[in-house]
């Protein structure tokens, strides 16, 4: 612990605990896990290329907000020369996804409003609550041709698949892919694994679609490209990401967290966005009390409960286990091809 050092400007000691706080709390650490997911973004909405819609799952608490956060800024700065060349161009817009209504029905007409205000369009006013979902969607779709956006990220992303019935499902669908088909507009779809359900509808959604997920941290073997090395790199780069957490928390004693790094990494379940937020609420009791550092009783003290973290838990498995069975059945899909051979005919 004597050779590490902090990581955050020491003037915040004399700051407020509110500065303090705010400054732990818009901090980021650009993890490993979020430059894989990052990079192919990237990939994926700056060269569309065939692909039309980008699922991209993870578990509650995974930090989809940091990884939007970046994704964001990283695009507004590879389309900037645009942009300063026609300052009418918006070549990015971001919206949340709003629950469905209690009657069960997922609302496109808020969802065109919010692009529609993202576009600093007037329709989007408080005229539209008279306007059919329609005359929104067309207005929307002229919008974003006018205003040549080439990226639509929907954070949320699985509250538009909560609805209640099937047929209704793939409804939402038909309305993403004819945003598309309109607009040619890379649409970024990110939220918990309820959002694999949208995919999961049709081989024609599949075809024009990726799925690039933001896993957990993982404390076992899981599947990998290096099988049998996951759960030592998972645990190691977790370590790593708390050993930058506790550099940058702004008390006057660096605390020591590897003496709880188990039960740091059990209640946080590997997710950097729920140990970040831990870590927030600890670091507010610590100030509080005017300790000189975050303690054990502190981490205790604001854990999640364990039935809360067994329930992410479940959450997160499902994603997961759906990601095993695409592999399953690539082997099945692959039976029979010893090594490849461009004049085996696949029929016999």
């Amino acid at each position: 612990m004597n050779e590490m050092t902090p990581k955050f400007d020491q003037s915040l000691l004399t700051t407020s605990n509110h500065e303090r706080l705010l400054a732990f709390k818009q901090g980021r650490i650009i993890h490993p896990r979020l430059v894989t997911v990052l990079n192919t973004l990237m990939s994926w909405a700056t060269e569309p290329v065939a692909t039309q819609i980008v699922f991209v799952p993870g578990p509650s608490g995974v930090g989809k907000t940091t990884l939007l956060d970046v994704f964001e800024q990283k695009l507004v700065k590879h389309f900037l020369q645009q942009m300063q060349e026609d300052p009418g161009v918006i070549p990015v817009v971001r919206i949340e996804a709003d629950p469905p209504h209690s009657n069960g029905l997922f609302s496109w007409s808020n969802f065109y409003i919010k692009i529609l205000q993202n576009l600093n369009q007037p329709l989007a006013g408080a005229v539209t609550n008279r306007l059919r979902a329609d005359e929104l969607r067309r207005a929307m779709h002229k919008a974003l041709t006018y205003r040549k956006t080439r990226v639509l990220i929907i954070d949320e992303a699985q509250s538009i698949g909560l609805v209640s019935s099937g047929r209704r499902l793939s409804d939402q669908m038909d309305n993403l892919k004819n945003l598309f088909n309109l607009t040619g507009v890379v649409i970024v779809l990110v939220g918990t694994y309820e959002l694999l359900k949208l995919r999961e509808l049709s081989g024609q959604i599949g075809r024009r679609s990726i799925r690039e997920d933001f896993s957990r941290y993982h404390n076992k073997n899981f599947h990998s490209e290096n099988k049998g090395q996951a759960k030592d790199n998972d645990l190691e780069t977790f370590r790593d990401i708390l050993l930058e957490f506790q550099r940058r928390l702004p008390v006057q004693t660096m605390p020591d967290f590897m003496p709880y790094f188990n039960y740091l990494y059990a209640h946080s379940i590997g997710c950097t966005g729920i140990l970040k937020d831990w870590l927030t609420r600890a670091l507010f009791r610590s100030l509080n009390e005017e300790g000189p550092t975050v303690t054990y009783e502190h981490l205790k003290q604001t854990a999640l409960d364990s039935s809360i973290c067994m329930q992410l838990i479940n959450e997160a498995k499902y994603g997961e286990e759906s990601f095993l069975r695409e592999q399953a059945l690539e082997d099945e899909l692959l039976l029979g091809f010893d090594s490849y051979n461009p004049f085996i005919s696949i029929c016999g």
